[in-house]
């Protein structure tokens, strides 16, 4: 089982999170997918979750202990425990699988609100989070969120597994945590739905009116050119952005080594070499001969392909991280 240390909030996070209230009960909300949130539990028989409920919900996945990954569609209420030990310690790890795009997230942050954590009266509930020496940043679009790897098309439940994606299975395979921070139809000059503004417009900010401050992340991971592409953004326009990018995240960054993957369909992937090649300190990952496979739309990563960018992408990174310890 993974290592804890306890924080002050009620819970620990991983990623972006803030804290809202909404109807006058404070709630956590986080607009991203691949988020994480812990806490332990002591001295009760079940486990409840309670949610803010939108129009079109999202899904989560949680974990007891070394248990499965369970994941689930978000409603109102959700017991993820029952028939519990009050004698034994729990750790619950919450993971946000899947975000529809189509939500007002960034101005209304129509994502995932936890409005409280239920369990025995009498119990005791304390935040904690995993102890993880380092940490990777991926900033990219759908396909970092995870939208696609959990299964082919777009039906209900849930199409998204931000837990099963490449950024997860990259960030396992190097020991490293895993901050997510991707917004589907996103790219480098494209804009996301509903007021989501292109990449730059993210980094700094959370959502339209919260700074971003908490993430000082030893890797960062770009993966962007996907949807410049396929919206015909202008390649001038794509590589003045992507040179603009890589300064604010130098300035933002200082101390982490900054990759930049040619997107998995190779889309505007000259431009992006024609960039690194000029960019001081910037390291370029080839994916070109990764094999990765598809869902229906040619563009999202499957579960399978997600499994092989992962392995592919944690050999990329820790050769690079082996030639500088040397």
């Amino acid at each position: 089982m993974l290592q804890y240390e306890e924080v002050l909030d009620a819970y620990g996070t991983v990623g972006r999170w803030f804290c809202k209230e909404i109807e006058g009960i404070k709630h956590w909300i986080t607009i991203n997918m691949g988020a994480q949130l812990y806490f332990k539990v002591q001295g009760t028989s079940q486990i409840t979750l309670h949610f803010k409920l939108w129009n079109t919900p999202s899904s989560i996945a949680y974990q007891i202990n070394d248990g499965p990954l369970n994941a689930i569609v978000v409603s109102e209420e959700i017991q993820i425990a029952q028939d519990l030990d009050p004698q034994k310690t729990y750790y619950v790890r919450v993971i946000t699988e899947d975000i529809p795009e189509t939500n007002d997230l960034w101005v209304e942050h129509e994502g995932v609100a936890l409005r409280e954590v239920k369990i025995d009266q009498g119990g005791i509930l304390k935040g904690v989070r995993p102890i993880h020496d380092k940490s990777i940043l991926f900033i990219g679009d759908s396909i970092t969120a995870g939208i696609g790897a959990r299964r082919d098309g777009r039906g209900q439940p849930y199409t998204g597994a931000a837990s099963m994606n490449y950024a997860a299975i990259c960030s396992k395979l190097l020991g490293y945590t895993d901050i997510r921070c991707a917004f589907g139809y996103t790219g480098i000059v494209n804009p996301g739905p509903i007021g989501i503004p292109a990449c730059s417009g993210y980094i700094n900010n959370i959502c339209e009116a919260i700074s971003d401050e908490s993430q000082n992340p030893d890797i960062v991971v770009i993966n962007h050119g996907t949807n410049d592409s396929l919206h015909n953004q202008s390649v001038k326009a794509f590589k003045e952005g992507y040179k603009a990018l890589l300064v604010q995240l130098k300035s933002k960054y200082p101390e982490a080594i900054i990759f930049v993957m040619i997107p998995f369909g190779q889309y505007m992937a000259q431009a992006i070499r024609e960039i690194v090649g000029g960019t001081e300190g910037i390291v370029l990952i080839e994916t070109m001969d990764w094999q990765v496979t598809y869902v229906g739309d040619g563009v999202h990563v499957d579960l399978e392909g997600s499994e092989t960018a992962g392995k592919q992408l944690a050999v990329a990174i820790g050769n690079v991280i082996q030639k500088r310890n040397k």
